[in-house]
């Protein structure tokens, strides 16, 4: 089994019309992808039977936060625009498919103030469309 550590992985992020970004001052974050599953199970079956359904996906990332640098994800969230948002899990290598890329919504924009601290981020996004995976 193979483990990976986090310094492998990385987010990169394209605004409207802009180009694509590593994601700086990452703290964290997480992605869900699922699919939905709806049953088909007719009367005179004796197992239930799936199909698959509609599949859908979010992701959350905390920063450190910089306007210069997360100012476009305030933009997207105020104009209600997309972002192209691409996570890599660890390093590519040979034919591994490592980074997964997606268009986005921000959903949520929020940062946290702290005494003797630095300003943190939480976006979440909500994927919109189909996850590519290359």
């Amino acid at each position: 089994m193979a483990v990976y550590p986090c310094h492998g992985a990385s987010i990169y992020f394209t605004p409207s019309g802009g180009s694509a970004t590593l994601l700086p001052g990452l703290v964290d974050a997480d992605v869900t992808m699922s699919q939905d599953i709806i049953e088909v199970t007719e009367s005179n079956d004796r197992d239930r039977m799936y199909v698959q359904g509609i599949r859908s996906g979010s992701a959350n990332c905390t920063v450190f936060y910089d306007q210069a640098s997360h100012g476009a994800f305030e933009t997207a969230l105020v104009d209600g625009t997309e972002v192209v948002f691409e996570f890599r899990l660890h390093a590519q290598t040979g034919g591994n498919k490592a980074a997964y890329t997606v268009n986005c919504l921000v959903r949520d924009f929020s940062p946290k103030i702290a005494v003797n601290d630095v300003i943190r981020a939480t976006m979440s996004l909500q994927f919109t469309g189909a996850v590519v995976n290359a």
